[in-house]
């Protein structure tokens, strides 16, 4: 690659060298390249990212015959350029300074690979949807192995399909951003994938991971050999594997899920649909469970009925049922902050908000303590005091953003406390030195001033500098102010700017301990989070029972559906009329087959809807709306 470029007639400096050698690894992202407090981008990267993310298209080393394209973007705002990349549908490879010598070329890395599918950053995922990544194997018209993982969330499934339509049904309910294909599977399962999720980001990887066995299997090899490969170390979020019969969940095909508007409307975007009107979650975790269970209806009487009697008990508790979901709404979204911190993307904030969330939770526990229907609750959720009361005592309530400086507790580190002592000091030492200049100098207009380059130093007009003293030492010349310096202010300049590195260092230093401290409890936090985002969910179900005046189904085996006074739920909800009820009877003794007859615009599709809404809401475990269904 270098020579290859150097063809073309570019001058390579060692740093362009690096670069390329780095790229060539990562043909298929655009490479983020970190130099100091900017990630640059060069070559061709540049002229793509400069137009996609309207920023300035420049060059590097521009005086000579064929100067490099580069663009680049600050450190500190890259989430929001990177969400806008992928949006594009493209990666990008975050390339580190792993160390910063004296001289010489600092050592590079890329530590991660962003895909649509291994997102975590906030600015990326929208806080009720699920971001998922897949994996798939095997050779149509055979059985065919499907895997999933939640990566920011850390869940991970795997299933087997018999055929290829089942594949492709399942695929559209996960329907992920990303879909991993191994690099030998044929043609057929390419068009699989692209047939049911058109516009998909289908990514060809050859797992050392991968190996014979069983479809579902080597597509869990397949993906977590991916996520490794991408990811790096960043995975202690990652739960253990489950596996799942797609025969437990209702199939539905990608045309039902539409026409019945389970998720969106069917114009798409925020239209009416049934999640939108039976969602009565206070977490952004419990919303996307719930969308799951709508898209995924079960088939076990004895799970459903379970949810049901869950569901039950809290309508039949309003004052409880208040009062836990005032608590749950106070938790947030910990199973993202859990994907945070297990992918090395947490820092002093997520830290607080989880101190926060584990606050919620002690409380919680004492509202679950006692209530027999749950216990199971109970068992899964842990508070954990003392990683509670470590961050409370090492990080501060309101951190900056930055780790250079300010994020420590005072009291919590006597070398942190002592530095800071010195850096103001010395900050205290400059503005006083300040005020004695001018009025030794008669310089009224002298300031101090400092940046990055030439450190602290004294501004004197131009106009005024006939009246600097010998002892004053010329650093720089601008326009309209010349800039010195003195011994005394160097002394200073070095006390405060060594303290303040010293800090920054230090700082960072208790932070990452403390962040591998709550790390250590991520099975605890995982086993937390997904216990209460399934508490929101049935506390949401009953909530929107008792608003929308919707019964307790009943689960037969016979075969038989009878629905007394059934009514439209999405309709019922946005039309702002009383809806007339609808009644249904067919199977067991009675008749097995209904004609619906009548003229356009008579109500035919609604009450077909009507009927299939209530039945797949009986089947997630859920009330539904009527006076009596069975």
């Amino acid at each position: 690659m270098p020579s290859a470029q150097k063809d073309r007639g570019y001058k390579l400096t060692p740093v362009m060298r690096q670069y390329l050698e780095i790229k060539s690894n990562h043909e298929d992202a655009l490479l983020f390249f970190r130099m100091g407090d900017f990630y640059e981008m060069f070559f061709e990267d540049a002229e793509r990212a400069s137009a996609l993310l309207d920023i300035a298209l420049t060059t590097r080393n521009r005086n000579e015959e064929k100067p490099i394209p580069m663009c680049g973007i600050p450190y500190h705002s890259v989430a929001s350029y990177v969400s806008r990349l992928l949006e594009s549908g493209l990666k990008v490879a975050m390339c580190e300074q792993m160390e910063l010598p004296e001289k010489g070329l600092a050592r590079r890395e890329v530590t991660r690979v962003i895909t649509p599918g291994t997102v975590v950053d906030e600015e990326s995922l929208a806080p009720g949807e699920s971001n998922y990544l897949a994996a798939v194997r095997g050779r149509p018209p055979g059985a065919v192995g499907l895997a999933w993982v939640e990566f920011s969330t850390g869940e991970v499934r795997y299933t087997q399909a018999n055929n290829v339509a089942a594949l492709e049904e399942e695929l559209a309910t996960v329907a992920p951003r990303e879909v991993v294909v191994s690099g030998g599977e044929n043609d057929d399962l390419v068009r699989s994938v692209d047939s049911a999720l058109p516009g998909c980001m289908v990514t060809t990887f050859d797992s050392p991971e991968e190996g014979a066995g069983e479809p579902a299997h080597a597509a869990l090899a397949l993906l977590v050999g991916y996520v490794k490969e991408t990811q790096g170390a960043a995975t202690a979020h990652l739960r253990k594997p489950l596996a799942y019969e797609l025969g437990a969940f209702m199939r539905l095909d990608a045309s039902t899920r539409r026409n019945l508007e389970l998720a969106e409307s069917a114009e798409g975007g925020k239209g009416p649909s049934l999640l939108s009107v039976v969602d009565s979650s206070v977490t952004a975790m419990g919303k996307r469970l719930l969308k799951r269970w709508l898209l995924s209806p079960l088939t076990d009487p004895s799970v459903i009925g379970d949810r049901l009697d869950a569901v039950e008990r809290f309508v039949e508790n309003p004052d409880y049922r208040t009062r836990l979901r005032g608590v749950l709404a106070g938790v947030g979204d910990l199973e993202r902050l859990a994907g945070r911190l297990g992918s090395g993307r947490a820092g002093a904030g997520d830290l607080v908000r989880l101190r926060a969330a584990l606050d919620a939770v002690d409380v919680l526990g004492g509202e679950l303590a006692g209530r027999g229907f749950l216990g199971r609750f109970k068992e899964e959720v842990e508070s954990l005091p003392a990683l509670r009361g470590l961050i409370k005592k090492a990080v501060v309530d309101e951190p900056p953003p930055s780790v250079r400086g300010g994020v420590i507790r005072d009291g919590f580190s006597e070398e942190v406390d002592r530095l800071r002592g010195v850096s103001r000091e010395g900050k205290g030492w400059i503005a006083a030195f300040e005020t004695e200049e001018r009025e030794r100098t008669g310089l009224g207009a002298l300031r101090i001033g400092y940046n990055k380059v030439f450190g602290y130093y004294i501004e004197v007009a131009r106009s005024q500098q006939h009246k600097v003293p010998d002892r004053y030492e010329r650093r720089q010349t601008l326009a309209n102010v010349e800039r010195y310096s003195t011994d005394e202010l160097k002394l200073r300049e070095s006390e405060v700017l060594g303290a303040e590195e010293r800090l920054a260092s230090l700082e960072g230093h208790i932070l990452a301990e403390v962040v591998e401290e709550a790390v250590s409890e991520m099975a605890a936090i995982a086993r937390t989070a997904a216990a209460l985002a399934e508490l929101d969910t049935l506390a949401g179900l009953a909530e929107t029972a008792h608003r929308r005046s919707y019964v307790r189904p009943r689960l037969t085996k016979d075969g038989s559906l009878k629905i007394n006074e059934g009514r439209h739920p999405v309709v019922e909800a946005v039309s702002g009329m009383n809806f007339i009820p609808n009644d249904c009877s067919l199977g067991g003794e009675d008749r097995l087959l209904m004609v619906i007859t009548g003229p356009n615009m008579a109500g035919k599709s609604t009450y077909l809807r009507q009927v299939a809404l209530i039945t797949l809401l009986a089947h997630c475990g859920s009330f539904v709306p009527a006076a009596e269904a069975e």
